[in-house]
């Protein structure tokens, strides 16, 4: 397993991601919360495999993201017990979608590795959730996070979906492409980061 650092500089988004923090949490900050995003080989986590976790955590003056990278499908059991010794020191986990994807993903790992779902046991905030509620309101042709960054008029880098980047990721396990990881990882980056 590899992991990768990355400090990033909070912009006029902190007061907004305080408030939504607050107004579903009280006495609840940032520092308290993690936003995390997984990569797989597919859908079904009986038949497939968690390669990448991304999480972002939330300290005084800037925000730290953090990568654990699966060089080998070996390293998965790694990755949760990384993402699980994080999970102990927070109070809510946030995502885009995971409650009906990511958490129900790890969950079925970690019982496959006779492990405790740690990050069930933390308050959820969905972002996905609460996008799909104003959905009408926003005039929002769908509630994907692309559709949102869009909306939003946030640019991405990365022009790949999470399905084609499971052949990436497969070839990637062959022959070690640098280039090919710099894809994965810049993928997995502006999902967490947008």
């Amino acid at each position: 397993m590899e992991i990768f650092r990355k400090d990033i500089a909070y912009t006029e988004d902190r007061a907004t991601l305080e408030v939504a923090l607050t107004s579903v949490f009280r006495n609840i900050s940032l520092k308290d919360a993690m936003l995390y995003d997984i990569e797989t080989t597919g859908l079904n986590p009986k038949s497939s495999r968690l390669y990448l976790l991304g999480v972002l955590l939330f300290h005084e003056e800037n925000i730290e993201l953090i990568q654990y990278f699966a060089e080998s499908v070996l390293d998965e059991e790694e990755i949760l017990e990384h993402f699980f010794q994080l999970c102990k020191t927070k109070k809510v986990l946030v995502s885009f979608n995971g409650e009906g994807f990511d958490n129900r993903f790890i969950e079925s790992m970690a019982k496959s590795y006779g492990k405790l779902p740690l990050h069930l046991y933390l308050k959820q905030l969905d972002l996905f959730k609460l996008i799909r509620k104003r959905k009408k309101f926003y005039g929002l042709e769908s509630c994907s996070l692309k559709s949102c960054e869009r909306f939003l008029g946030i640019y991405r880098e990365d022009r790949c979906s999470g399905g084609e980047l499971i052949s990436v990721y497969r070839d990637f396990l062959k022959d070690k492409d640098r280039e090919k990881k710099k894809m994965l990882l810049l993928h997995n980056l502006e999902d967490v980061k947008n």
